[in-house]
């Protein structure tokens, strides 16, 4: 599969010959580089990802020291009387949601996830007397495994690049 735009990639330093050597060069260039900017591999538009996938971003499958940011944000959510039906949605958008004493088809609960940097977000229940939502920071984030904190920071630079150009 090719990539149409630039695509972020989570590579570990030890990583790094590994992906040089897996693709060819493309017109004479070669298909991923280094940014100093933002600290991280990318590929080109027109890279062939299949064989990059290896390093294609996957924060959901690494291990946080044996926590998930997102099933702790489950759990919070829940115990503050959010009904979910399934893991929250750890986009930066706000989403809707019912709450254990709403009636069939309210949606007096709100939350909001980040999994940029250090995994955090907030919630509130718009039935209750609190005027500003309660926040979240992920337990373990300052102890993520360094390959983890990679594959969500090249994650999060996808994701923004992608909101900014739809």
């Amino acid at each position: 599969m090719r990539s149409a735009v630039r695509t972020w990639l989570a590579v570990p330093a030890d990583e790094i010959e590994d992906l040089k050597k897996a693709h060819p060069p493309m017109n004479g260039h070669t298909p991923v580089i280094w940014d100093k900017e933002h600290k991280l591999w990318f590929a080109r538009p027109g890279a062939d990802l299949s064989r990059l996938d290896r390093w294609l971003p996957r924060p959901q499958d690494v291990s946080m020291n044996g926590s998930d940011p997102v099933t702790e944000f489950a759990q919070v959510l829940e115990n503050a009387g959010l009904v979910l039906k399934e893991l929250p949605v750890m986009d930066g958008k706000i989403h809707r949601v019912p709450t254990a004493d709403d009636k069939k088809g309210q949606k007096s609960g709100a939350y909001r996830g980040f999994l940029d940097g250090r995994p955090a977000g907030w919630y509130r229940d718009y039935r209750s007397a609190d005027d500003s939502p309660i926040t979240w920071t992920f337990s373990g984030g300052e102890q993520t495994d360094p390959r983890a904190r990679l594959h969500l920071k090249a994650h999060s630079m996808q994701r923004r690049e992608d909101a900014e150009r739809d």
